[in-house]
Formats: C-alpha cells, sequence, structure tokens
C-alpha cells in the first residue's frame, strides 16, 4: 500500500533500464533498487515506503558480498581471528 493519496500519486514516467554491469550479483541488486521507483503493474501505485529499508538493508549486504575475494565463501559473523589474536596477545 502506498503512502501518496490516489488522488496525489504520481504519473507513470518512463525510467530508465537499472544499469548493467556485466557482475550478475550486482546487476541483480540494481534491479530491486530501481523497482522502487516503478509502479506496481497490478495496483498502479509505488512501494510502499517502508518496504524501501528492507530493500536497502539487502542491497547493502549483497554489494559488500559481491566485493568479498570470495563470494561464495561461507559469511562468518562472529569476531574476526586478527584483531581477536592482537587484542590477547
Amino acid at each position: 500500500m502506498s503512502s501518496t493519496p490516489p488522488e496525489q500519486a504520481p504519473d507513470a514516467v518512463d525510467l530508465p533500464e537499472a544499469p548493467v554491469t556485466g557482475v550478475a550479483s550486482v546487476d541483480a541488486v540494481l534491479v530491486d533498487v530501481s523497482a522502487l521507483g516503478r509502479l506496481d503493474p497490478e495496483t498502479g501505485e509505488l512501494p510502499d515506503v517502508a518496504d524501501h529499508v528492507g530493500v536497502f538493508e539487502s542491497a547493502h549486504s549483497r554489494l559488500r558480498r559481491a566485493l568479498d575475494a570470495d563470494p561464495d565463501a561461507p559469511v562468518w559473523t562472529g569476531p574476526r581471528p586478527d584483531v581477536t589474536a592482537a587484542t590477547e596477545g
């Protein structure tokens, strides 16, 4: 549901397609983020602003992952071993 009343909803505009980087994981993020500015074809409304947070948080995580040296490596969420060793010694 959009927070903009229907009588004030913006007219549909032709937005450019999401840019293509050639990196599939980055391109997928760009498509998701660009969808926030597009009208829903079923409702004719923009995505609710409350949905933006989740999309941006996901985009941030996925883009950081794309920058990893080995994007397919398991994600470590514990303390960094190099920092732990430096503070213990």
